[in-house]
């Protein structure tokens, strides 16, 4: 990541039975895709399956969740850059940006995954992913607050059609 500050604290535990992905209401396509791909990596790295709900659908008793959007499709993260208890700003100037912040909201943890554009938020849940592990039979996520951009626009593999990487301003 560009910038990464790891917290003091231990990291955070992760019950399988009270943690839930949340996208927003209004998720694009790739959002949803962000929130899919976690689930999946999940599944086969830990063996748990987290649900995917949407961010008006949190069930009760749920000790975290995972929020994953952008300002346009969540509300709640609308709610939370306005209070400034995530600033999607610092990274705004970057290429399919995103901010990981991991927060306490109401009793309950909240892991923010907030992209600047739908590409941001699949990078930002592969980041997120990589900040899980496995210790004593138990799933952690270790603390940090992460932002991160793309130094060049186009990230990712060679594909067939190149005349994507054609368009002004893409190379």
């Amino acid at each position: 990541p560009q910038q990464i500050q790891w917290a003091a604290e231990p990291p955070l535990a992760i019950s399988q039975d009270s943690v839930v992905i949340a996208i927003g209401v209004q998720a694009t396509a790739p959002e949803k895709q962000a929130a899919e791909m976690l689930q999946d990596s999940v599944s086969r790295r830990f063996g748990q399956k987290w649900p995917i709900v949407e961010e008006v659908q949190i069930p009760p008793g749920c000790e975290t969740v995972i929020l994953l959007g952008r300002q346009p499709s969540s509300q709640w993260l609308k709610q939370l850059s306005a209070q400034r208890r995530v600033d999607l700003r610092t990274a705004a100037a970057g290429h399919d940006n995103y901010v990981i912040e991991i927060l306490d909201d109401d009793g309950r943890h909240l892991v923010v995954v907030g992209g600047g554009n739908p590409r941001g938020v699949i990078y930002g849940q592969d980041t997120l992913f990589q900040m899980l592990r496995e210790r004593a039979g138990r799933t952690e996520l270790v603390r940090a607050s992460v932002c991160d951009w793309a130094s060049i626009p186009w990230r990712g593999r060679p594909q067939t059609n190149v005349g994507l990487y054609l368009r002004p301003g893409e190379l």
